[in-house]
């Protein structure tokens, strides 16, 4: 267990993104503290809030070693049924997408959290609960966080870093005067947990359109059903909700309005903001998750943003705190994260207002009529790839994409391609899992063996300086003898070249966050490496050693 004085990291919040922040870290060889003023216990305790597990998630959760536990727990939603005053009008489908997870999981957020924390414990690390943040002073090497004990006393400790993942009322975002910018929506939302007498399809969630309103229909592991959507009835400012006043308040909006609802798990009214914290960092101190970004939850899109908040986040701390990288390498978690949560707040914006009370009566029949068409078209495909978040990327942040070059759909700044191969082509030769190291894809597009030897050589030669952090994979199109320290990947098709537009040796660099980095067609392997690790990374030299001045 680490000492809160052997810990560089302080985590404050042990909900779903703290704990992924601290398996992450952990799993680099970073010691970190995490610490909640709760004395919340997610495996004895229920609680569903974030219900939803979309495909880049779960490919995270493979990563880090938890995601045999999470499919054991959770409900596979294969899609999205649409209904229109009662009927089934379309669907999309999360069946196609090029993931080994095409498909969302329902599980609750205690099981999700009682999983992770189970994880982080198995690696050494415990929550420290009723533990919490009183204040913090930064300097330019460390920040000084006192803490509350359970106990009373307070405690003063520095860390090199600390990372807010306390939600919506962030302590950490509030002591560092971040601004929270954004609104509280005008309806308050309704959720209940019960058995319904109408049967939906068990793998599907379903949105329901009434007259005047939209809710979410989601399976849950057990057996019941989340119902919940914005409450436009005439008792939306009824605080105390029970089923008998769901149930009269869906009825009145005309939703569900022939189904009864029994033995429930929870009935409530909550409130929903759309906001954005005007800051993801101030110098040592970060924000993820909640405590960065709230939204609507109409698609699920909350606890997923923050997990790539702190797949994002970590591996540039590994890297700093490790001397490997200078303080600069930091400024693109907010550069890269914060137009994604910018992002994921304006869309679900979007679709709070497709959805209002106050729409006019031909906005409605307009949006009746066209649903279907559209779901059926391209939009519907993109619709479930956004809900998923495995395209999502960076490509504002990488400027010279030299496209046309490549002949290729890829950009730098964008996830690492999943190779669907062709029916002839067994398997998916090319699913990696990054493992906290960055990956030097190595393509050998018709070069000769004896000179691809000679290159790979050399190559692995200057990368056992980094061989901590990075790893070598060669993608040959012929046969090839093992190089030692390099990975081998036989694409006889051409496939995965064609895939990735080389038609001539070179190299792209994987991102530990699975996002592309680099790329080029360049035969002189070692000096493609040490131009990435000297410009792109911005790594260490004897020349470039100090940090940043403080913000």
């Amino acid at each position: 267990m680490n000492t809160e004085s052997e810990a560089q990291v302080l985590i404050v919040g042990a909900g779903p993104i703290g704990l992924t922040t601290g398996i992450l870290l952990t799993l680099n060889g970073i010691p970190c503290r995490i610490i909640d003023k709760n004395n919340r216990i997610p495996s004895k305790e229920y609680f569903s809030r974030a219900l939803g597990l979309h495909a880049r998630t779960l490919e995270v959760f493979e990563d880090i070693g938890v995601i045999k536990n999470i499919m054991t727990k959770g409900r596979i939603i294969n899609g999205i049924g649409f209904y229109v005053e009662g009927r089934r009008v379309t669907g999309v489908s999360f069946r196609e997408l090029p993931t080994s997870y095409p498909f969302m999981l329902s599980i609750p957020q205690s099981d999700t959290e009682s999983i992770l924390e189970a994880r982080l414990n198995e690696l050494g690390v415990f929550v420290e609960r009723q533990t919490e943040l009183v204040d913090i002073v930064q300097s330019d090497l460390f920040v000084t966080a006192q803490i509350r004990l359970p106990d009373g006393f307070l405690q003063t400790q520095a860390y090199a870093f600390v990372v807010g993942t306390d939600g919506f009322r962030s302590k950490v975002r509030d002591l560092c005067n971040i601004p929270f910018d954004g609104s509280e929506y005008e309806e308050s939302w309704l959720l209940a947990e019960s058995y319904l007498s109408r049967d939906f399809p068990s793998d599907e969630a379903n949105v329901v359109i009434s007259k005047n309103s939209c809710f979410a229909v989601v399976p849950m592991p057990d057996g019941k059903t989340r119902v919940t959507g914005p409450d436009t009835s005439s008792m939306k400012d009824v605080d105390e909700v029970d089923l008998t006043l769901f149930d009269t308040a869906l009825k009145e909006m005309g939703a569900l309005a022939n189904i009864s609802y029994t033995d429930p798990e929870q009935v409530t009214r909550f409130r929903v903001h759309k906001r954005l914290a005007r800051h993801y960092a101030k110098h040592r101190v970060f924000l993820a998750g909640d405590a960065a970004h709230v939204h609507s939850p109409g698609g699920g899109q909350g606890l997923n943003t923050g997990v790539l908040d702190a797949y994002n986040l970590v591996w540039r701390l590994n890297l700093v705190i490790k001397e490997q990288a200078t303080f600069a390498l930091m400024d693109d978690y907010e550069v890269e994260r914060r137009h994604a949560g910018e992002v994921t707040v304006f869309g679900t914006d979007k679709a709070m207002q497709m959805l209002r009370s106050n729409r006019s009566a031909m906005s409605k029949s307009i949006t009746n009529l066209v649903l279907p068409w559209l779901m059926k078209s391209n939009f519907g495909k993109q619709l479930a790839a956004n809900m998923s978040q495995i395209f999502n990327h960076y490509r504002h942040n990488y400027t010279e994409q030299e496209q046309e070059y490549y002949n290729c759909s890829i950009q730098l700044g964008d996830p690492l391609l999943r190779v669907v191969p062709p029916i002839d082509v067994a398997g998916d030769p090319l699913k990696i899992q990054p493992n906290g190291k960055f990956t030097f894809l190595v393509f050998s597009a018709h070069m000769k063996k004896e000179a691809l030897a000679v290159e790979l050589k050399k190559l692995v030669a200057v990368a056992k300086n980094y061989q901590n952090f990075f790893r070598i994979i060669l993608i040959a199109d012929a046969p090839m003898q093992s190089i030692p320290d390099v990975e081998l990947v036989f694409d006889k098709s051409r496939y995965i070249h064609n895939a990735f537009g080389m038609n001539e040796p070179g190299a792209y660099v994987c991102r530990p966050d699975g996002i592309i980095a680099s790329r080029t067609k360049n035969a002189n392997f070692e000096h493609v490496f040490d131009t990435f690790i000297q410009k792109s990374l911005r790594l260490r030299t004897n020349e470039s050693s100090a940090m940043r001045e403080s913000a």
